[in-house]
């Protein structure tokens, strides 16, 4: 599985029930633009991003083993060509750009499955042992126990870090099914989400402490946040204009770039205090420019 996705994502790309989708944020003097590849507005991260559909393309972001400066290439196809002038008007350059990847549940999922299994006294969600588990209120998720390995770990949620092995800890019951012996063939417990919970629970065994690990709850359209692609500073912009539409194309590139650039320092107190405020060490160099020092006897 691709590195970076938790455990409900793995389990979602496992079933092909997920729809990926992209989301850019570019940020200019006039304000901050959100596109999204999709239709409508996406609520993520607390951000409004605007649906461009197909007209959006974003090159794909290339990763090696060596410390490189890659670069992306963020378009908008077929966009009138009256807009064109609103795009010259901007300044891009330098401007800050970030590309993240969201996945989102295509519209029919019945429900998400989560393998459980139980390795060195812990819960392993997904093959990752105690994982954070991301949930979206109002969605069905499945904690499927039938490895043999759950035998007398009864996966239970709460509000409290530990549930009932914490003082005052409970265990949360509002949507929960449990079906059939933890271990044995055909076992789970399934959970529909409901609105309004705290945006962290907790999952653990109700028969040993310290097996379980956090659940973390959003009320978003995405089963977690995003996660960054690509994030660096606008480069150019060209603009191809066939008359009546019109196609603006931003080139991007890494934060990394400015390793390529040679950085001018001097020794003034001006500069010195651009990295230490209070440094008063070469705040005197003026005065000794042309200072003749006489060292030893005249």
């Amino acid at each position: 599985m691709n590195r970076g996705l938790v455990s409900t994502y793995r389990a979602l790309a496992r079933s092909n029930l997920l729809a990926p989708a992209v989301l850019v944020e570019a940020q200019f003097d006039s304000g901050t633009l959100r596109f999204w590849t999709g239709s409508g507005n996406l609520l993520a991260q607390g951000e409004v991003y605007t649906g461009a559909g197909d007209i959006l393309t974003v090159s794909p972001a290339a990763e090696s083993q060596s410390v490189r400066a890659n670069g992306v290439q963020v378009s908008l196809n077929g966009i009138a060509s009256a807009l064109v002038s609103v795009a010259l008007n901007e300044d891009c350059q330098n401007r800050p750009i970030k590309i993240e990847m969201i996945f989102l549940p295509i519209d029919s999922i019945p429900y998400v499955s989560l393998d459980v299994a139980v390795s060195s006294g812990k819960f392993v969600i997904e093959d990752v042992s105690q994982d954070i588990i991301y949930v979206t209120e109002g969605t069905t998720f499945r904690f499927d126990q039938s490895d043999s390995t759950n035998a007398t770990h009864n996966l239970r949620i709460s509000t409290t870090s530990g549930g009932t092995f914490t003082s005052g800890g409970a265990q949360y019951t509002s949507g929960w099914t449990e079906v059939g012996t933890a271990g044995q063939a055909g076992a789970y417990n399934q959970w529909v989400v409901p609105s309004g919970l705290n945006t962290t629970m907790y999952y653990y065994c109700q028969n040993h402490s310290g097996m379980g690990g956090q659940i973390s709850v959003t009320s978003e359209r995405g089963y977690l946040n995003p996660f960054t692609i690509f994030d660096g500073i606008m480069d150019k912009m060209d603009i191809q204009d066939s008359g009546e539409t019109a196609t603006i194309t931003v080139h991007c590139e890494s934060a990394l770039i400015a390793l390529q650039n040679a950085k001018e320092r001097r020794y003034t107190s001006e500069d010195q205090k651009i990295d230490f405020p209070n440094d008063l060490g070469l705040d005197f160099v003026p005065s000794i420019q042309d200072l003749n020092i006489v060292w030893g006897r005249g």
